[in-house]
């Protein structure tokens, strides 16, 4: 495999496919090292606008690339990798998932064979090239082709290995659904404001921008989250009152939401 210019192709090039080429085009990728396979016909025709090769038959994907992105629907996932079953042992490529909740041992035995897999949990800032993805890598996964999955998954956003691919399951909990629970409080936070006597527009405002600027203020100082916590948090004033509404119940939902995440990534993972 060429580690400069590895040929990727993409099966399935909708939403997060399409995405992630995006992001690797941001990142200086060549178009022309990148192939991709889609049933949309008008997806394909806007992909092949901009130089990458596009093509209906996966079976010609899978010869010309070096690495495959699984990127259909989970549902599809066994009937892609048996249909083209001898087009993957013809031509062994280092395959990259990131179907939800399918397993490796689910891929490897819908292929018939072992081949080096990496399974990724990549979050939807992923459209704006700020995802974080947890990835999980077979034992037969090479350390070339470790770097070229992080790179390729860097191109929207970070990356955080995991030891076991059960611990996908709560990555999936933690950071493939949290931007939904961010959102959630935002609304909860923008809805406050509204009650309290703001416009539906100023209310909008103040949480998008407080929300943007904590978690750039956490992201770039030294300092615990609690740390900053404390400092915006004077005795007797007003964030004093609001934190006191707030425990220990926050803590708590906190904890039973990302339970019940979590159990259910579990569950999902058993049905495949």
């Amino acid at each position: 495999m060429n580690s400069h210019s590895p040929k990727l192709g993409f099966i399935g090039a909708g939403n997060m496919g399409s995405c992630l080429i995006n992001g690797l085009i941001s990142a200086g990728f060549s178009p022309h090292d990148i192939w991709a396979s889609n049933t949309d016909p008008v997806q394909l025709e806007s992909l092949k606008a901009r130089a990458i090769h596009t093509t209906s038959d996966n079976s010609r994907l899978i010869k010309e690339s070096d690495v495959i992105l699984l990127c259909v629907k989970p549902g599809d996932v066994f009937t892609v990798c048996e249909t083209y079953r001898d087009n993957f042992q013809a031509h062994p490529r280092l395959i990259v998932s990131i179907a939800a909740g399918i397993t490796t041992q689910y891929i490897q035995t819908a292929l018939g064979n072992i081949y080096p897999i990496v399974r990724c949990m990549p979050n939807t800032p992923a459209f704006v090239q700020a995802a974080v993805s947890g990835l999980f890598a077979t034992s037969e996964v090479s350390s070339e082709q470790r770097a070229i999955t992080e790179k390729i998954m860097r191109s929207v956003g970070s990356t955080l290995w995991v030891e076991k691919e059960e611990q996908l399951d709560a990555v999936t909990a933690l950071s493939g659904s949290g931007p939904a629970y961010f959102l959630l409080f935002m609304e909860a936070l923008r809805d406050a404001g509204i009650a309290i006597g703001l416009s539906p527009e100023d209310a909008h405002f103040l949480t998008l921008e407080t929300a943007f600027g904590s978690a750039k203020l956490a992201l770039e100082s030294n300092k615990t989250w609690a740390t900053l916590r404390q400092n915006i948090t004077s005795p007797g004033g007003t964030t004093e009152q609001a934190l006191l509404a707030f425990t220990p119940r926050l803590s708590e939902l906190c904890l039973e939401a990302v339970q019940a995440a979590f159990k259910r990534a579990k569950q999902l993972g058993g049905e495949r």
